[in-house]
């Protein structure tokens, strides 16, 4: 099984709760060995030495689902901050930095209750000025810098409804270091350069504004989940909030649920679990724990039999049809997954498949949603 394909497993395993100390199942193809350090952070190692490679990452019990109402978008905002360093990394001198970044996080604040054109335009003008003279003391990419000096490739993160995930591989010589900067980088972060990060997140927003699909699927997503966020928020946010980031409701988020006992470290490859594991408690035993927020119970209504939405928003005529199934951990779920498969799969055999074999469509893809509160399959 390839590196990047048990690593998906075990980040589909991080997402589900986890309470055995130490768990190995002998029916287990990738080893997988569980354990739950003193202070809650989940720890899920897969040994496989036929490459001197680890693939690697860290996952948070929170995305897109999780954003506030009124501030859409904050997960995947701070999914991008968190590159950007710590009061120790990605500065020359933090103590004269702070200042200024403190001043910024006010002036976004303002920013947000400010309805005058004017008055928006001020703010704006001093947040450039601040950014121009905080950039001064900020080391561009540093943490970027520091993985591939180690031989890092596939660096990256992403963000779902559910969780978040942080990931890439490394020589497995370098096992050590990864897991001292991987450690570091999730203690005090510091949300610098978040000017200049905000023109990134808007081309995002552009770019998926501009594609009639993207809009045709949220709108799908909007009509199917009508109470719950996984319809009525976009991960990437609403374009209003996204003119007003509230800088001070990323670090609430990131304090609420960037805490031991909601993250999962998950290690894939050449090493020995018994070797590392005491390194990985005296690295990331100092984590701090928290009281995660309860997520509310969303109901969704039965269907009034077959609903069906039509909208003018692609260049030619598509379908999204969709389906109420099982929620993450459900025992019918591997069936699913199975009925998926004999749908859509990889060596185009699948029922759907062989539409557009038959030149009956241009293109057929099936989305199986497997969340962790309402699943569907479209």
């Amino acid at each position: 099984m390839k590196f990047s394909n048990i690593f998906f497993f075990l980040l589909l395993a991080s997402i589900t709760s986890i309470k055995a100390q130490k768990s190995t199942s002998p029916k287990d193809p990738i080893g997988l060995k569980k354990f739950t350090l003193s202070n809650g952070l989940t720890v899920l190692l897969s040994e496989n030495p036929e490459l001197p490679q680890v693939y690697g990452g860290v996952v948070v019990k929170a995305g897109g689902k999780n954003d506030p109402s009124d501030a859409t978008g904050i997960a995947h905002y701070l999914e991008h901050m968190l590159f950007k360093g710590t009061q120790t990394m990605g500065s020359i001198d933090y103590a004269q930095e702070k200042p200024i970044l403190d001043k910024i996080t006010e002036l976004y604040a303002e920013l947000g209750k400010t309805n005058s054109e004017d008055g928006r335009k001020k703010i704006q003008m001093e947040i450039n000025q601040q950014s121009i003279k905080a950039a001064d003391f900020a080391i561009a990419n540093e943490l970027d810098k520091i993985l591939a000096e180690m031989g890092s490739s596939g660096v990256n993160a992403f963000t779902t409804e559910e969780f978040t995930a942080y990931h890439n591989s490394f020589p497995s010589n370098q096992i050590e270091r990864w897991l001292d900067v991987y450690s570091h980088r999730f203690i005090n972060p510091v949300f610098r350069l978040f000017q200049s990060e905000l023109e990134t997140v808007y081309e995002e927003k552009n770019r998926m504004m501009d594609n009639g699909f993207s809009l045709a699927y949220e709108k799908f997503m909007a009509s199917f989940y009508k109470n719950h966020p996984y319809g009525q928020q976009s991960i990437i946010g609403s374009t209003v909030h996204l003119k007003n980031p509230p800088l001070h409701k990323m670090y609430e988020f990131y304090d609420q649920y960037y805490v031991a006992n909601n993250m999962a470290l998950i290690l894939s490859g050449d090493f020995k679990a018994e070797e590392i594991m005491p390194i990985i408690e005296a690295k990331f035993g100092a984590w701090r724990t928290g009281e995660v927020p309860a997520f509310p119970d969303y109901k969704e209504d039965a269907f009034k039999g077959r609903e069906v939405v039509e909208v003018k928003m692609t260049p030619i005529k598509a379908a999204v049809m969709g389906f109420r199934t099982v929620p993450n951990g459900h025992a019918d779920l591997p069936a699913l997954m199975v009925c998926n498969n004999l749908l859509s799969n990889e060596e185009q055999s699948g029922l759907l498949d062989r539409l557009i074999t038959d030149g009956e469509v241009m293109a057929t893809a099936l989305m199986p949603m497997t969340y962790n509160d309402n699943g569907a399959t479209g």
